[in-house]
């Protein structure tokens, strides 16, 4: 076993060190060094020292005074820029090198001058800072001559500025390089993420693994197949993570093909039924002899096999859309450093495996070892696998067979519980109530499928026709080309309208979840109607065209929404990945709407 943790280790850190990082984006305060020089009582003067390789957008300069009745700036003449030219901004002026502009200044009498300059810049190798604000107080009568270089801001109350996404700020800790504190921090993220549905799934396979090796099961045994499916679940992350980081491509559709599901689902409901009892799953006797003698496992595998076993089910059932994951992503993609990017996720995949350690360890000493228990322990755990099965498939058949084969698995487990039972003590009763209670909900969602529903949360939901919502669809314009999506923006400008451009796949739980919650609320949709364009890239098929578009605007994968302004540039700090509920996501929609109308008046 020792061998086998060093062989991983080693192999993860080999592969994670095997690119060096050839950009390194550098803080924000360098790469566009600000000062600004009262020139004489009537000018001011706002300078940029850009560093090579990165710009400056020309129309995301601006500049207002605050808190002065008597004092306005004139008419700003901004130099003429260099023109660029993207598929999906279109054409747009940057500077570069040194900038200079001339501020006039329109006041009768002021004994000071509070300056707010706002701008925004990337490097040449795509990587974008949040915008950045300056604020700079000024003494007409004493700064005349001085270079001043001011603070910065970072204030929701003021134009121009915004809260960085969380994305960002797990970007810029790696960008720190302050490795105790990044491995801390991932760590910390993955025991946060391991308390969400990322992890569920993998409970009942880790549950089942354990259970499959019942014979000689000790506390110690447990930790170390425990362990072992945790680091193939982290390795996967870790070497996955990278690939993905440096192709740009999705972690999730790779591995969705609808054979791949549909292969995993049968897998699922055999390892089910050998937990009935049907059958059990065993090797081949030539090489299950080879294998006992070389590893001294017992017959239903080795500690290999269990890391297999995690590597396959980060795959297809865990990955979860999450800022850190994303954060740690684009920082590959972008700065080309593999290694730290690798590690961060390796650590925060050992996070999110902290309860399945906990599970396998206690597991392996307290689970029943032999007798009626066992085998209502072991039934259990294979409904689990069934659930997982069900839970897999309905990414690619359609929503009402789904309803019907959670229905199917309701009213079998209401008989496995013993609702035709006629035991007359405490626990039969209890037995019987539990059984009826599923009964009732299988019906339900049988009437449901009937009905041509496709939500198990909400199956007779085509009875109420009052105040009903209607479907998020109806929201959105559907989008596939960068093309598509530069005449809706331009769609958007003439109307004065910001965008919300929503990345949606069948097969993204979370983004149906979204669907199914967020975009059927009411006052959600009320917003997007009145104040927004909302488009829908459905990314389903993950063809040559969708991982186009997700490649220009630097998407990982579904669910990501983005914010585009009036003028047609995203507002990259509002950018949301993963999944979010309706009174957050209303939250974000008004603070977007603010920040558009600050940046108006701030022009």
């Amino acid at each position: 076993m020792r061998k086998f943790i060093l062989t991983l280790l080693l192999l993860c850190t080999t592969i994670i060190t095997t690119a060096h990082a050839d950009f390194i984006p550098i803080p924000a305060e360098q790469a566009f060094q600000f000062s600004v020089t009262l020139e004489d009582k009537d000018t001011l003067v706002a300078h940029w020292e850009i560093t090579p390789g990165y710009y400056l957008y020309k129309d995301r300069i601006s500049f207002k005074l605050l808190d002065s009745e008597t004092v306005g700036l004139g008419p700003i003449k901004k130099p003429e820029g260099i023109n660029q030219q993207d598929p999906i901004l279109g054409k747009y002026k940057v500077y570069d090198g040194t900038v200079d502009m001339r501020l006039p200044l329109q006041y009768q009498q002021a004994s000071s001058l509070t300056l707010l300059a706002c701008f925004q810049g990337c490097s040449f190798n795509h990587f974008c800072y949040p915008p950045i604000t300056k604020k700079i107080t000024i003494d007409p009568t004493k700064d005349i001559g001085k270079i001043l270089t001011g603070v910065s801001v970072i204030d929701d109350d003021l134009p121009g500025s915004s809260a960085v996404s969380e994305q960002d700020k797990i970007h810029q800790l790696l960008a720190t390089h302050h490795h105790w504190l990044i491995i801390l921090s991932f760590f910390g993220f993955g025991l946060l993420l391991s308390f969400t549905p990322c992890v569920l799934p993998m409970l009942p396979i880790l549950s089942g693994i354990i259970l499959g090796h019942e014979k000689g099961m000790t506390l110690h045994k447990g930790f170390f197949l425990s362990l072992a499916y945790v680091l193939g679940m982290a390795m996967t992350y870790a070497v996955i993570g990278v690939v993905a980081g440096f192709a740009g491509h999705s972690l999730q559709a790779a591995m969705q093909n609808p054979w791949v599901i549909s292969l995993f689902s049968l897998i699922f409901v055999l390892l089910a039924l050998s937990l009935f009892g049907l059958f059990e799953i065993r090797l081949p006797n030539a090489f299950e002899q080879r294998v006992m003698n070389l590893s001294n496992q017992q017959r239903h595998g080795s500690y290999l096999g269990v890391a297999v076993m995690g590597v396959l089910s980060t795959l297809i059932v865990s990955p979860c859309v999450t800022a850190p994951l994303i954060g740690a992503l684009a920082y590959i993609g972008e700065t080309k450093d593999a290694m730290l990017g690798g590690i961060a996720l390796f650590v925060m995949s050992l996070g999110m495996g902290v309860p399945l350690l906990i599970l396998g360890t206690l597991g392996g000493k307290f689970l029943p070892k032999a007798g009626e228990w066992m085998l209502a322990v072991k039934s259990f755990f294979g409904i689990l696998m069934l659930a997982v099965a069900i839970w897999m498939i309905s990414r690619i058949i359609p929503g009402a067979i789904t309803l019907l084969l959670w229905a199917t698995l309701l009213i079998v487990c209401s008989v496995f519980l013993g609702l035709l039972n006629d035991r007359h003590d405490w626990w039969g009763h209890l037995c019987r109530g539990f059984g009826l209670t599923l009964l009732i909900a299988g019906i339900l969602l049988m009437i449901g499928a009937a009905l041509g529903n496709t939500d198990p949360f909400r199956p007779l939901a085509n009875l109420n026709v009052r105040n009903r919502s209607l479907p998020a669809e109806s929201i959105f314009n559907l989008i596939k080309t960068p093309t598509d999506l530069s005449h809706e923006l331009t769609l958007a400008k003439n109307k004065n309208k910001p965008t919300l451009l929503d990345f949606y796949a069948d097969w993204c739980i979370a983004c149906k979840d979204m669907e199914r919650t967020t975009f059927a609320d009411p006052t959600i949709q009320k917003i997007l109607r009145e104040d927004f364009v909302a488009l829908q890239a459905d990314v389903t098929d993950n063809d040559k065209l969708d991982k186009l578009l997700q490649r220009q605007l630097n998407v990982i994968a579904p669910p990501t929404l983005l914010f585009f302004g009036p003028d047609g540039h995203e507002l990259k700090d509002q950018r949301i990945v993963g999944e979010m509920n309706p009174k957050e996501f209303e939250k974000r929609l008004k603070s977007v709407l603010q920040i558009i109308k600050r940046n108006t008046q701030f022009d």
